[in-house]
């Protein structure tokens, strides 16, 4: 039984709930925060305009697939760039009444975003390694930290999957949780993690379309990855994490069988 094997799991669930005498209200007190992050006195690094090839959605799906065998092949600038667009870069912006609304690549409930993205660099022709954090609404990066964390670390800190530190990048994606809290209370951070998969998609997409591999890691030391990241854990918490790269040509992603599914077209 769900309660009785998982009682953790079971009671955010119910108390996530929504029923008939608990319906979401308006609390006037409540007050919406920046959808945007921004760091302040650190280096800026400008990048690329996103450029992703014009993919079938049946190709793209049909090239998704784990890679756990990363070539040393570093990273472009413009493919990083591409790929932190795709996540969850800006679009336009539409108005609602006296408000504008800044329109992005994933649906977020209530329009709130409260996620964020890093890319902690290990191997690029174009940006050094390092932390940095997207900024979406200026599609630049902003360096947190100089140089790539140890290999070893990174084993350690990833649960020991070794493959993990063999990617060139690895795009970590938070949650400033009071953005979607302070409005859908308890039941606002399934919606994260909701978003949180939208996001890790478009990563494994626009991977597709790029040629390149990708991991989506969920199994991690969560106040650690905080740490690296320099962040404050009563505020944003890590929540998913995509290893991205060349895939090595002898990759699952190579050698896959198809067994069914849409016809080739």
């Amino acid at each position: 039984m769900f309660r009785d094997e998982h009682p953790v799991a079971w009671h955010y669930h119910r108390n996530s709930s929504r029923w008939s005498y608990n319906r979401l209200e308006y609390h006037p007190e409540r007050r919406q925060t920046s959808a945007f992050k921004e760091y302040l006195n650190v280096a800026v690094i400008e990048l690329p305009s996103p450029e992703l090839p014009d993919c079938g959605i049946a190709q793209l799906l049909r090239s998704r697939a784990s890679c756990r065998r990363f070539a040393p092949t570093p990273l472009t600038g413009e493919q990083l760039s591409s790929l932190l667009w795709a996540a969850y870069g800006t679009l336009d912006t539409i108005a609602i009444g006296n408000l504008e609304q800044v329109n992005r690549t994933v649906p977020s409930g209530g329009g709130l975003y409260p996620l964020e993205v890093y890319a902690v660099v290990l191997r690029s022709d174009g940006i050094a390694p390092g932390i940095y954090h997207f900024n979406a609404l200026h599609h630049l990066l902003e360096r947190i930290v100089e140089g790539a964390p140890p290999g070893g670390f990174l084993t350690e800190l990833f649960l020991h999957q070794p493959y993990v530190p063999e990617a060139s990048c690895l795009l970590v994606t938070t949650a400033v949780v009071g953005r979607s809290l302070w409005k859908y209370e308890e039941r606002g951070y399934r919606y994260i993690l909701f978003e949180a998969g939208h996001v890790a998609q478009n990563i494994d997409l626009a991977c597709g379309a790029l040629g390149l591999g990708s991991l989506n890691v969920g199994g991690f030391f969560d106040h650690d990855l905080a740490q690296l990241l320099e962040l404050d854990p009563e505020l944003e918490v890590p929540v998913y994490v995509t290893a991205v790269g060349a895939p090595e040509t002898e990759d699952l992603m190579q050698i896959r069988v198809p067994r069914g599914g849409l016809a080739a077209v």
